[in-house]
């Protein structure tokens, strides 16, 4: 139960509202204009925000979706390991961000294979395979999606030092007929997390989105 706040504004991390009525998803790709007028945001799971960036132009027009998402060592949450520097964990449909990116994006049945590698402490890029049922040029439907978003990135490479100490979202789009690869990589502390709340923040007070972050 939410008090009455005087007209002050929530922005939660956690995971207890993101499929929550009455709080709005803090993805500013996706939903600035309820952003702009939020009093309870709930902030994108760091999973999440790459999964769903990667696939929201193909809304409706893809299924099969299989994700594997590859992390540095602060995205599960966890400390450094000795005897693991790459670990597999909650595979399958286990991981409590499955519920969000298929909430958010109307599909059903994605198979995520969340790792963690402890090679660098940030970092996240996620390959999703699926099957693209529309015949654009996907390209240009990606660049004309995102055009107008500040932090989101077409590239012809994915590197994590790219977005790493940044907000940004780099994406790479491949398809191979009727069955595409999506690979997108950001800071999951940052575009992830912080930082997207910062974005949102923004938003929500009438500043510049990209104010501090740029």
């Amino acid at each position: 139960t939410i008090k009455k706040l005087d007209g002050k504004k929530i922005i939660d991390l956690s995971v207890d509202h993101r499929c929550s009525d009455g709080w709005v998803y803090g993805l500013p790709e996706l939903n600035k204009e309820q952003i702009v007028y939020a009093r309870y945001l709930t902030n994108p799971g760091c999973y999440a925000t790459s999964i769903i960036l990667g696939l929201a132009p193909l809304k409706g027009k893809v299924s099969n979706v299989c994700v594997a998402s590859t992390s540095g060592i602060s995205g599960a949450g966890m400390q450094v390991q000795e005897k693991d520097d790459f670990l597999v964990y909650k595979e399958g449909r286990q991981h409590e961000h499955i519920l969000e990116i298929e909430r958010i994006l109307g599909l059903e049945g994605i198979l995520f294979v969340p790792q963690r590698i402890d090679v660098a402490d940030r970092g996240l890029v996620s390959t999703i395979f699926g099957n693209y049922a529309g015949s654009e040029d996907l390209t240009e439907l990606y660049h004309e999606f995102y055009k107008s978003m500040p932090f989101v990135r077409l590239k012809e490479s994915i590197k994590t030092k790219d977005v790493n100490e940044t907000n940004f979202c780099d994406i790479k789009i491949s398809n191979y007929g009727d069955r595409i690869i999506v690979i997108s990589a950001l800071d999951n502390i940052l575009k992830g997390g912080s930082g997207q709340a910062v974005q949102n923040f923004n938003l929500m007070y009438g500043f510049d989105e990209t104010t501090a972050l740029l």
